[in-house]
């Protein structure tokens, strides 16, 4: 039989513009000059892979079909830190794209970016690897 092995979650560095909500006005920021933190998820290298390992499920035609590879996602936090929306960027088929949003909307919530001191709404993209072993 065939183990799942998940090889990469990985959280592309943050290089990129963010739209930030405060109060009632939105801007765009650059996240190296203006947010003090990004969101993150707590100690992600450890509870967060860890995490996707202990709950993913590999799609049945894909692991019947040998569907390797990464699916790419658009993840929006909010200011409390729970995931509000997720789009899909770049897929592999075979249902992949679908476990990797069911997999992170039921994660538990992130720590969000910060301006100012305050909690902001913005979005993250992460990379969720579907390997057989």
């Amino acid at each position: 039989m065939q183990k799942l092995l998940l090889v990469l979650m990985m959280i592309i560095p943050s290089f990129f513009m963010v739209t930030a909500s405060i109060g009632n006005t939105f801007s765009s920021l650059s996240n190296r000059d203006s947010i003090s933190r990004m969101n993150s998820y707590s100690r992600m290298s450890n509870e967060g892979i860890e995490y996707l390992q202990n709950n993913i499920v590999y799609p049945f035609l894909a692991r019947h079909n040998g569907i390797e590879g990464k699916v790419k996602l658009k993840l929006y936090i909010s200011r409390n830190g729970s995931i509000t929306k997720v789009k899909t960027m770049e897929g592999i088929g075979y249902g992949c794209e679908e476990e990797a949003v069911r997999l992170v909307l039921q994660m538990p919530k992130w720590n969000p970016a910060k301006f100012k001191g305050k909690p902001i709404e913005s979005s993250r993209i992460i990379l969720i690897g579907f390997y057989l072993n």
